[in-house]
């Protein structure tokens, strides 16, 4: 086994983009949110960065509505984007806008007690950094 065949590389930019403008309205993304980064290209815009059902990393660029509704996820949570199309606002004269829902997962009273325990259990003091 040669030695690149021990790592992974990591950074850079995804390779799957979840294009919803292409997939039209109705379009639906399931997966686990990673993390977003921020102040990318001339728009200084948000990339949003999940793990697909297909164990891919997936990216979706952010727009002010996607990105106020991803602000209060956690990495690690399983979340559900569906893309509602573009919308006209109700004041005259604004311009027409990308619309989500963004839902995450239920977890039952057990899952949430198993969470907790498994913060508990991780003891600060013995991380090296």
């Amino acid at each position: 086994m040669s030695k690149n065949d021990e790592w992974t590389e990591v950074g850079g930019m995804v390779e799957n983009i979840w294009d919803y403008k292409e997939l039209k309205k109705g379009a639906e993304f399931i997966g686990v949110f990673k993390n977003t980064k921020t102040g990318l290209g001339d728009n200084n815009s948000s990339l949003h960065i999940l793990e697909g059902q297909d164990n891919e990393e997936w990216g979706v660029w952010g727009c002010t509505v996607l990105d106020s509704r991803m602000e209060s996820l956690f990495a690690g949570e399983e979340i559900k984007v569906l893309y509602l199309g573009r919308e006209q606002p109700e004041t005259k004269g604004k311009q027409p806008y990308h619309n989500f829902q963004v839902f995450k997962k239920k977890y039952t009273e057990k899952q949430k007690e198993d969470y907790e325990k498994a913060k508990e259990d991780i003891k600060t003091e013995e991380v090296p950094f």
